[in-house]
């Protein structure tokens, strides 16, 4: 051990603290607080310092740049101004991670008339002992920089073998084992429904991230620790570009990798979602809530095909006017105001005309009926086969407990089998939830969505201004063009005003058209 005995002027420095740092919980061996702690007041009995103090930093991780432990470390120095005279550590890469970090602190504890030393390197304030302070520091950092890298690169490793090593996203929960390895995220029941709800709403067009973030965020909705999550926009964004949902784990290098937990949604869906978002679609597509103009950004101008826009015109005498316009400079039609009324009076007659006849939503409906009742115990063996499914998955699990308890099945694969048969039982579960076992009243279901088809453009001209674009967006998923000569025209309907229209228009038969198949739950 070297002699720690060492002057600064003519003060001899006698009161020490020890600084002990213990950055991992499964940090053992070598480096333990107790293999520090006895280090250091070896150092200090040798020295002839008179330790006033112990500080401990247990399961604290390092962060270069910026911890709450150095913080605590200087208040703690300042209180005790005066108190002490050394501050020893058990080792220079314990004190900072960094040859900047380590140069400030040191400057800081100067300030407070106290330097440092340690127990296993040989440091004083000689020209020597300061070269050798930097190039410890110096080496220090390079040695953390080296095992960042590593974990790193042993991270991602676990990435390409199907696994998440980081923090689980919002509807999937860790799963806790005694060996500490990692495993395939479960499903969170508590908020994973809600997740699947995003995307499925996404996915339709008809809402935007702002929609439901101010629909599940003023809701109470916990994750499995029981705490509240909140849905700003950036958390739907999230949630919407996480290949995660669909099963795919992103490596850094771009490449995708199937994960080995259970998805939440399919690749369509996922991909969708994506097509949603990107800038040519949502240029054309966009919908921002207007109060005022419903019909802003949906209708396209029909000479040049871009969105209109739409806004408020004061007249000489002060009064305020709304107009709809096309503001593409390079068109012909450029700032030609229409007058709001005009074109949302037309949008409404546009609504009553693409509508299909009462004649043809009858013959729609017979057929559905009969094609129903057909399938009826179809539908109701699919949730009795579901359910069945469930019961089986339970007692294969109470199967595998009880053998784990009798000593047949290793831990390890006492381990692996309960979380693979719960993976199943959770998505079995979410299955069910999309089975009716109840009988439906096709016929009131039926006319009910009968009678809202009938009176669309009323619904449409009484519906507040945010249901009158989620009502139209769910007729023409892709916007309608305007022209004020010729009126409305658009480039694709929803399917079910399509089905019903080309069903009713065969009424020569009363035979199922080949490809028609009534949307039936399960």
């Amino acid at each position: 051990m070297n002699n720690m005995k060492s002057t600064l002027g003519s003060t001899t420095y006698k009161r020490a603290i020890l600084y002990l740092r213990f950055s991992d919980d499964k940090q053992k061996g070598g480096t333990s607080i107790e293999v520090q702690e006895k280090a250091a007041r070896t150092a200090c009995e040798l020295a002839g310092y008179k330790i006033v103090d112990v500080i401990k930093n247990e399961a604290v991780s390092a962060d270069k740049n910026k911890s709450q432990r150095i913080i605590d470390l200087l208040e703690t120095c300042k209180k005790k101004k005066g108190q002490f005279d050394v501050l020893m550590v058990y080792k220079l890469d314990r004190f900072a991670r960094s040859q900047e970090q380590h140069h400030w602190l040191r400057s800081q504890l100067l300030k407070q008339n106290v330097v440092l030393r340690s127990a296993t390197e040989s440091i004083d304030e000689s020209p020597t002992g300061k070269f050798m302070e930097g190039v410890m520091a110096a080496v220090a950092e390079y040695d953390n920089e080296i095992k960042r890298e590593r974990v790193k690169a042993s991270m991602w490793t676990r990435v390409e073998q199907g696994l998440w090593p980081w923090q689980p996203p919002t509807g999937y929960m860790t799963v806790r084992t005694i060996d500490q390895k990692v495993q395939p995220f479960k499903i969170d029941e508590k908020c994973s429904t809600t997740v699947v709800s995003i995307f499925r709403q996404f996915a339709s067009g008809t809402v935007t991230k702002t929609d439901l973030a101010n629909e599940f965020g003023s809701r109470t909705i916990v994750n499995y620790k029981g705490r509240r999550i909140k849905f700003t926009n950036q958390t739907i964004d999230n949630i919407l570009n996480n290949h995660y949902y669909s099963g795919i784990l992103e490596m850094n290098d771009g490449r995708l990798i199937t994960g080995k937990h259970v998805p939440l949604i399919d690749e369509t869906t996922y991909n969708k979602c994506q097509l949603l978002q990107s800038k040519p679609y949502s240029q054309r597509n966009a919908h921002v809530h207007n109060d005022d103009f419903p019909l802003r950004r949906f209708i396209a101008c029909s000479s040049c095909d871009q969105p209109m826009t739409a806004g408020w015109s004061t007249s000489r005498n002060k009064t305020k006017h709304a107009y709809y316009y096309c503001h593409n400079s390079q068109c012909l039609k450029y700032s030609k105001m229409i007058k709001r009324s005009d074109i949302e009076l037309a949008f409404a007659a546009y609504l009553s005309h693409i509508k299909p006849s009462d004649d043809f939503i009858k013959t729609f409906n017979a057929a559905f009926i009969k094609r129903y009742k057909e399938r009826e115990h179809e539908i109701r063996g699919e949730y009795i086969n579901q359910a069945s499914n469930i019961q089986k998955l339970e007692e294969e699990r109470k199967w595998i407990i009880e053998n784990g308890k009798k000593g047949i099945l290793k831990d390890e694969v006492l381990r692996d089998e309960i979380n693979g048969v719960e993976q199943r039982l959770t998505l079995a579960k979410m299955e069910l939830t999309n089975t009716h076992g109840e009988e439906l009243d096709i016929t009131a279901l039926l006319e009910y969505a009968y009678s809202f088809i009938r009176t669309i453009e009323f619904a449409w001209s009484e519906a507040s201004s945010p249901t009158k674009v989620k009502l139209q967006r769910l007729v023409f998923p892709k916007g309608v063009v305007y022209s004020p000569e010729t009126g409305y025209s658009n480039q694709e309907i929803a399917p079910i005003f399509n089905l019903i229209s080309a069903f009713g228009a065969d009424q020569s038969t009363v035979v199922t058209p080949i490809g028609f198949e009534p949307m039936l739950p399960g």
